[in-house]
């Protein structure tokens, strides 16, 4: 029997219902099926996912498959339910439909289906009745007894499905979540990847050639860089290296320039190192030591420039510094810059991206006033032309952990945890100097610790996504939150 069209009517959730006992994500779809151009009757098994494009690959979500559901001349009911994936974008429906005595394969409908007014009803009541806007929810990705999350570093790979390492330091464990759904709304796939010592800390994660995980991180009991380069998109197996056994390992970045041979900025034993891997999996490295003034490399974030080489910035006396290599392995003449080096003390908590004309773009902490600071850098080296404005803050604590990432437009969107009144807040610029026109949201607060640690880029639709710690009892876990616009409002 061959299925030839469907002819959706999505029938309207009622309204009548009082904050107090907010409505529920699912709703009502009645469809009609024909088959060999009459309508359909009997049992069929359906399955209907949602997507966020006609024709993009992969689903955002799934609901649970329906067996033999009773069609009459043609008609059909299902209750869907895809939790909090209606966030303001369009969203389509694609079904996919086998005789309900059959063992075969499902047959896909085509075209999807655009779907938007009452699911989209139900993301204005999520609004209205949230603390937060511009988010259509926030999830627990690992809320154990242990505390975790330290060291967040979140990526999204060709799949959509966003995944992220972090450090148990309960258990001395690197942690590996990987989402199923690209909101992460569904209990993620988490994962001890290396519980060997007490290791797992400072832990940077990045994209190989081949588009799974590698992740460079500390084991404190032996004061080493270690690698773990992921065999699967959920990292459940993995190839562990030690790279360089040095006594004092903290502060780990990684990028993976063209040629696919990752390259790890840290600091050991006071001074900026940078490994450069000799094969995708990093089992062997050139050390070098660029900077080996006194405390160079803390904070140490890493980009990889237009010209295929690595750039980074880190804290050094005080004050802001770049480093700009010459070679890919750093081993040459590289160019060293105090980009930001006021009467203040400033530089911890870096963060650093390419901007879209090549140049970089630093955000970073004002320790004497507890500040952001951010810079648009006027050449590749960020020796000249730079732009430095101040980020304010509606909270007025102390900022720590910035985080960095740019816009489908070109924007920067600067993240940060507030300890004044603990709160987690995204800056959304609307230049690439951030001088004027900043959006301010508020992710979460009220009485918690959040975002000490964490990790922000952006979803396949280019809305941000954020993976946070959050303590709760003095004990610590991880939470992740999909905004719904480009600034989470």
């Amino acid at each position: 029997m061959q299925i030839r069209s469907l002819l959706p009517v999505i029938l309207s959730c009622a309204s009548a219902v009082a904050l107090a006992a907010p409505l529920g994500t699912a709703f009502t779809y009645q469809g009609q099926l024909k088959a060999s151009g009459d309508v359909a009757t009997g049992l069929y098994d359906i399955e209907a996912c949602l997507f966020d494009s006609p024709g993009g690959p992969t689903a955002l979500v799934c609901a649970t498959p329906f067996d033999n559901v009773p069609v009459e001349d043609g008609v059909f009911t299902i209750e869907l339910d895809f939790g909090a994936a209606f966030a303001g974008q369009e969203r389509y429906l694609e079904l996919r439909v086998r005789p309900g005595d059959s063992v075969a394969s499902h047959t896909v409908l085509s075209p999807r289906q655009l779907i938007r007014p009452a699911p989209e009803a139900l993301h204005a009541r999520a609004l209205a009745a949230a603390a937060q806007s511009g988010l259509p929810g926030i999830s627990v990705i690992d809320d154990p007894v242990n505390s975790v999350g330290e060291g967040l570093s979140l990526a999204v790979p060709a799949d959509g499905l966003p995944v992220m390492s972090y450090w148990d330091s309960t258990a001395g464990a690197l942690k590996v979540a990987k989402c199923v759904d690209a909101a992460c709304r569904s209990t993620p796939i988490v994962t001890v990847v290396d519980d060997t010592n007490n290791t797992g800390r400072y832990s940077a994660l990045a994209l190989g050639a081949d588009g799974l995980p590698i992740i460079s991180y500390a084991d404190l009991t032996l004061g080493a860089l270690k690698v773990a380069k992921c065999h699967n998109a959920a990292c459940t197996s993995a190839a562990l290296s030690t790279v360089i056994d040095v006594n004092s390992v903290m502060y780990t970045a990684i990028a993976v320039p063209g040629d696919g041979l990752p390259v790890i900025a840290f600091q050991a034993n006071g001074a900026l190192r940078v490994a450069k891997c000799n094969n995708v999996n990093c089992s062997g490295a050139l050390v070098v030591i660029p900077d080996n003034g006194a405390g160079a490399g803390d904070y140490v974030s890493l980009a990889i420039g237009a010209d295929d080489l690595p750039v980074m910035s880190y804290g050094f006396n005080s004050a802001l510094r770049v480093l700009k290599c010459g070679l890919a392995d750093c081993s040459g003449t590289n160019t060293i810059t105090n980009s930001d080096d006021p009467a203040n003390s400033v530089g911890t908590h870096t963060a650093t991206i390419l901007g879209n004309n090549g140049f970089p773009m630093i955000a970073y902490r004002d320790n004497t006033l507890g500040a952001v600071k951010f810079m648009r850098c006027g050449n590749a080296a960020c020796s000249s032309g730079n732009s430095i404005v101040p980020i304010p803050d509606p909270g007025g604590g102390q900022i720590y952990n910035i985080k960095l990432a740019l816009g489908p437009d070109g924007m920067p969107l600067i993240s940060y945890a507030d300890s004044g009144d603990r709160a987690f807040r995204i800056v959304r610029c609307a230049t690439t100097q951030c001088n004027f026109g900043l959006t301010t949201s508020t992710i979460e607060g009220g009485g918690q610790q959040l975002g000490g640690s964490h990790s922000i880029t952006l979803g396949q639709d280019g809305l941000p996504i954020i993976a946070y710690q959050t303590f709760y009892d003095g004990s610590a876990g991880v939470k992740f939150a999909k905004c719904g616009t480009r600034s989470c409002l």
